[in-house]
């Protein structure tokens, strides 16, 4: 018969093995009649209800001796595994403690060893169910086959697969049950919104040539052709040329055709979209308190007139282009927008821009007053005593409490405290400012003012999450005064000095107008370290791929990829695909290939009188994957404009005018949040923001597109490695054709669907209205001319009356006095 104080224990030891290391809020096993301490547990009691019941000193055993028996071989390649190794030594610490207790290991070392290494089975069982629990399957270097994916642990996330087609054969239900939700800004809302599909396009690059040619091959064997080397089918149908050329080669650009690089599938976006909005008046009231050189810039003829400030903004002032971030530290989405003032009422000739800076919530609801502390800064550990302290030193608290009994002074008190309010408010937050960043904001970017252009444009916002911190960086452009030229800067707004970085790179002329690159971060930039901000890479050019690495600490760039490494021609050259939101890695859920890495990013088409305006902009899709130093496009999708209909040039409908703008800026979020336990489908949400007809900001949910992306390695056959050969011209020639003419015709497609013969009539109006006002105009110049010439007539006729009069007069006064004489 087992005692109370022995129930005691093994109510202790259920509760330890049954909670694991990463669960905060696992529950023990019920027990029906036991008994601690006097007090009886039943069915509906929970063991972790109980933990006052128990006095245990988890300090009474080092370590070492714990070790000693257990003989841990230390695995320093994973911080988790070491954890895991503590848990284990936790909870035979106190089976040691039991066993102690029931006077069972009060014995010599050798008596024990020889007790667990033979008599004692049940430990032994124990320890071994604990060991496959806990490790399932793991090999030294974390690499698991595809045939152990039907099992995780829930304390386990996979950390690498040898394939890419096996990213997406793991089962991650357990790991997702047991994961947090709470900071993520996925909600119920968003969740249960209504979403349409979108059938997607893309076309994929480095197809496995051998198995292409095995294909074309056997689907000729199938129809009888490569029988005896026939040039007739079983029906005697003749051999196309193509087919009968496909027998003798082996060349890809002959192989591959579009339908073989075509990749269909499905995904899904929510039918509402939703404004990100800010409050241009009171921005603009804010700048011209400063009272400098760019308030007077922007102080209008209107304010002299008394025009309303909402006229002001509405002719003046545009807002498009926001990118966003989540900062799950923080709990809220950073957002950057370009703000640019136009004296003549055109946005595309702005005098200045700025960068506009806000907090959202997960609803993308403004939080006001939102303060992120900065980085470089140590903060004191109460942050919030400190700032009721702050408050009380520059008077903002309500001091007047004490004097409420006597009315009189306490009026007084009241206007006082009111008249002084406005004034160390602000002083407080310029003590504030030197330890915080507060949302909204304008932030400080110097330069100079002047002409046109001036200011940073084109704000995108990337997020470098260390193993210490979450910091956003944005990038952008700017005339820079001392070269002349437009170049590329980053902005680190949660510093306190040395924000501003300029970029150069090294061994190569820069253009005279940098914009458009494309930020991302390798697994190596996200390295902490105290003393060095690290480096940032950029995607320079996309066709040619081309990317460079800079530093964060003083801007020297470096290219590590360019087109030289794969002897590229002028086939592989198209400008149509430029930057457009920063590129990320899959969600963290999915585990990495060995060897390589990979993101995900959405450029932006840029293509020209193709069916629709002047110039067509739309989103893209991109999957680049690099290894050993070489990056690729593994995947284009040339258009992912979701079927909507893009507002105008004019902001008057949905018609192809002057230009047909959908532009992608940011990739705000994108994370799993289930899969489906029978086909394995992840539910993974991401939030994109796009801007239309550079006039507004909108987010726009979708759905699906990790399936779409994992899936391609089922469908295709693709080489696992891009190696450069004397065919990468070729493969990378033919993907980029093939892609170039889907886009256009979508392009075609959308001018016709949105009358495109309606904006020709109107751009005929257009002109027929500016050749008749250049005509009134003409004729008009003629009449005042004309009226001018017979006005200059007439008063030299007057002036010659007038010359002759006084003669006249002079004539007959000579004779009146003649005769008076």
């Amino acid at each position: 018969m087992v005692s109370s104080d022995q129930e005691d224990e093994n109510a202790f030891l259920m509760e330890d093995l049954t909670s694991g290391p990463n669960s905060n809020e696992s529950k023990a096993p019920k027990v029906e009649g036991v008994v601690v301490q006097g007090k009886e547990i039943d069915n509906d009691t929970n063991f972790h209800e109980q933990d006052n019941f128990i006095n245990y000193d988890e300090d009474e055993y080092e370590d070492e001796e714990i070790d000693d028996y257990l003989d841990f071989t230390p695995v320093h390649h994973h911080q988790r595994t070491r954890n895991h190794q503590n848990y284990i030594r936790r909870i035979f610490g106190r089976t040691f403690h039991l066993f102690r207790r029931w006077n069972i290991l009060r014995l010599s070392s050798f008596t024990i060893r020889r007790l667990f290494s033979k008599r004692n089975l049940i430990v032994l069982l124990l320890c071994s169910t604990l060991v496959t629990i806990i490790f399932p399957f793991r090999g030294e270097n974390s690499i698991v086959s595809t045939s152990y994916y039907n099992y995780v642990s829930p304390f386990f996330q996979l950390d690498e697969v040898a394939f890419k087609k096996d990213m997406k054969e793991i089962n991650v239900i357990s790991y997702l049950n047991h994961k947090s939700l709470n900071k993520f800004p996925t909600n119920s809302r968003m969740i249960l919104d209504e979403y349409e599909d979108f059938d997607i396009t893309g076309f994929v690059s480095n197809l496995d040539i051998n198995n292409l040619i095995a294909k074309k091959k056997e689907k000729l064997d199938s129809q009888g052709y490569l029988t005896d080397n026939k040039k007739q089918d079983s029906k005697n149908k003749l051999m196309s040329v193509k087919e009968f050329e496909l027998m003798l080669t082996n060349d890809y650009n002959s192989l591959a055709t579009c339908e073989d690089l075509e990749y269909k599938s499905r995904i899904y976006y929510s039918k509402k979209q939703k404004f990100i909005n800010d409050d241009l008046i009171n921005l603009r009231r804010e700048l011209l308190r400063k009272d400098d050189e760019l308030s007077k810039l922007i102080k209008d003829e209107e304010d002299i007139t008394k025009t309303s400030e909402e006229e002001v903004i509405k002719k003046k002032w545009f807002k498009f282009g926001s990118s966003s971030v989540w900062m799950e530290s923080e709990q809220c989405f950073i957002t950057v927008t370009r703000v640019l003032y136009s004296k003549n009422g055109k946005r595309e000739e702005p005098e200045v821009s700025f960068i506009r800076a806000q907090a959202f919530d997960r609803d993308w609801n403004e939080i006001k007053n939102k303060r992120i502390p900065l980085l470089d800064l140590r903060l004191p550990d109460d942050i919030t005593a400190d700032l009721k302290k702050i408050n009380q030193e520059y008077g903002l608290t309500d001091s007047c409490e004490n004097i409420i009994d006597d009315p009189v002074t306490y009026d007084k008190c009241l206007v006082e405290h009111t008249k002084n309010y406005l004034k160390d408010s602000k002083r407080r937050d310029q003590l504030l400012e030197r330890y915080f960043v507060t949302y909204p904001t304008i932030y400080s970017v110097p330069h100079k003012l002047g002409g046109l252009f001036k200011g940073p444009e084109d704000p995108k916002i990337i997020l470098k999450r260390t193993s210490r911190y979450e910091e956003p960086i944005v990038i952008f452009n700017m005339h820079d005064d001392d070269e002349n030229k437009r170049r590329m800067f980053s902005l680190s707004p949660h510093r306190s000095f040395e924000k501003i970085v300029k970029f150069n790179i090294q061994g190569r002329k820069q253009q005279t107008l940098e914009k458009n690159w494309t930020p991302f971060f390798t697994k190596d930039d996200l390295v902490f370290s105290t003393l060095s901000r690290g480096f940032i890479h950029f995607i320079y050019s996309f066709s040619p791929f081309e990317v460079v690495k800079c530093s964060l600490n003083d801007g020297y760039c470096e290219l590590v990829f360019e087109k030289k490494t794969l002897e590229l021609t002028d086939q592989n050259k198209f400008d149509g695909q430029r930057g457009g939101t920063q590129f990320i890695p899959l969600p963290s859920i999915i585990p990495k290939v060995t060897g390589k890495q990979i993101w995900v990013g959405i450029p932006k088409l840029h293509i020209k009188k193709c069916g629709c305006s002047e110039r067509f902009y739309r989103p893209m899709l991109s999957l680049l994957v690099e290894s050993n130093g070489i990056y690729h496009q593994e995947l284009i999708v040339p258009s992912l404009d979701f079927n909507l209909d893009i507002l105008n040039w004019g902001n008057d409908g949905t018609d192809c005018d002057k230009f047909n703008v959908m532009s992608p800026n940011s990739i705000a979020f994108w994370d799993v949040i289930g899969q489906d336990p029978k086909t394995k489908q992840f539910d993974d949400y991401m939030i994109l923001t796009f801007s239309e007809a550079d006039s507004n900001s909108k987010i726009i949910t979708i759905k699906g597109l990790l399936n779409y992306i994992l899936g391609m390695y089922s469908v295709k056959d693709i080489d696992e490695d891009f190696i450069p050969s004397r065919n990468s011209d070729q493969i990378l020639g033919k993907t980029l054709n093939c892609l170039v003419n889907y886009a256009k015709d979508k392009c075609k497609s959308y001018g016709n669907l949105h009358n495109n013969e309606a904006y020709e009539m109107k751009k005929k109006k257009e002109e027929e209205e500016k050749r008749k006002k250049e005509e009134e105009a003409k004729k008009k110049e003629e009449e005042d001319k004309r009226k001018k010439e017979e006005e200059d007539k007439k008063k030299k006729e007057q002036d010659d009356e007038n010359k002759i009069e006084p003669d006249d007069k002079n004539k007959e006064k000579q004779e009146e006095t003649k005769e008076e004489a």
